[in-house]
């Protein structure tokens, strides 16, 4: 996936590319969309059922600015409660999943000095987000390609 010319195109988002859609046949259309906008709303269009933080991760990885964190690892911290509002150790979950958060936008490894029951609940919280990322993806590209 990172040879996709979708992910270059994502890239414009952030201005990091030189990346140029042909303007030929744009024609006397006077309400043109900036293709960074289309693309926006196609990530937001390609979240999934149920809800998923993928638009938001990636938009975080494609600017290098957090977008939406707070929703992002809320949802985490409810994966790892099973969805239950009542859950005994909510507190250590929410740790896990900002932990978790860091380790996947930001490759940062978990701390050492972790029980290695919590090492492994941050790796697979940082491997459930980049797959919400991936997913995310995969729905855009494919609606993107049905849409040329």
């Amino acid at each position: 996936m990172t040879d996709s010319p979708f992910l270059e195109r994502l890239a414009i988002i952030a201005g990091q590319t030189t990346y140029r859609e042909p303007v030929g046949g744009v024609g006397t259309q006077v309400h043109h969309i900036p293709q960074a906008h289309c693309l926006l709303v196609t990530l937001c269009g390609s979240r999934g059922n149920p809800w998923s933080p993928g638009p938001e991760l990636i938009v975080t990885k494609v600017t290098g600015t957090e977008h939406k964190r707070e929703q992002v690892v809320n949802w985490l911290e409810t994966v790892f409660c099973f969805g239950d509002p009542a859950a005994t150790n909510r507190t250590k979950a929410r740790e896990i999943a900002e932990l978790a958060y860091d380790c996947m936008v930001y490759s940062k490894p978990a701390p050492p000095n972790l029980p290695q029951h919590q090492r492994k609940a941050i790796d697979f919280g940082a491997a459930l987000l980049s797959q919400s990322m991936d997913e995310t993806l995969f729905r855009a590209e494919r609606s993107m390609a049905i849409a040329d």
